[in-house]
C-alpha cells in the first residue's frame, strides 16, 4: 500500500454507521489504524448527531438497519452539507437503492462482503476526491489542504 495514500488518510475523520456488531467492530478496528479520528454509530439517529457535533470527513454508513436506512441519513445530511465525502456498504444489489444512491453524490457504493481490496479502493477513491484540492503532505499526521487553507 502506497505510504503517500496511509500518511493522506491520518490527517481525516471518519463516521462509520452499521448496525451489525461484529461487523462494526471489525471495520472500525481496521480504520483505527488509518485515520486521525474514527466515530461509529449503530443507528442513523445517533450517526446524525455524531454527524453534526465532529463534522467528519469521510461517512461511511450501511444502506439498510433495521426499519432506517443509510439513505435517508444521507439525504438528511446533504439537505445543508454537499461537500462531505460519503461511502455506501449495502448488501443489496436492489436498483432502487443503486438508482436513489446515484442523487446523492457518494465517492463509491460497495456491495458486502466488505473485503479488504473493497474498502481500501473506496478509502483511495476518497483520498482522490481531493485532488482538485491540492493536499499536501507537510510532515507525517500533518496535511495542508489549499481548498480550505488549513493544516492538519
Amino acid at each position: 500500500m502506497q505510504k503517500d495514500f496511509i500518511n493522506k488518510l491520518t490527517a481525516f475523520s471518519i463516521l462509520y454507521v452499521e448496525d451489525e456488531d461484529g461487523i462494526r467492530n471489525n471495520i472500525e478496528e481496521i480504520l483505527s489504524h488509518l485515520f486521525k479520528e474514527v466515530f461509529s454509530s449503530n443507528n442513523t439517529k445517533d450517526a446524525y448527531e455524531k454527524y453534526l457535533k465532529h463534522k467528519p470527513d469521510l461517512i461511511i454508513t450501511d444502506i439498510k438497519m433495521g426499519n432506517e436506512t443509510g439513505l435517508d441519513l444521507v439525504k438528511k445530511i446533504r439537505k445543508s452539507d454537499s461537500k462531505t465525502r460519503i461511502i455506501i456498504t449495502s448488501a443489496y444489489t436492489d436498483l432502487e437503492y443503486l438508482l436513489q444512491a446515484t442523487e446523492l453524490h457518494l465517492i463509491k457504493y460497495i456491495i458486502k462482503p466488505i473485503t479488504q481490496d473493497k474498502l481500501m479502493g473506496a478509502l483511495e477513491s476518497f483520498v482522490n476526491s481531493y485532488n482538485d484540492s491540492k493536499i499536501y503532505n507537510l510532515i507525517p499526521n500533518w496535511i495542508f489542504d489549499s481548498s480550505k487553507t488549513l493544516v492538519s
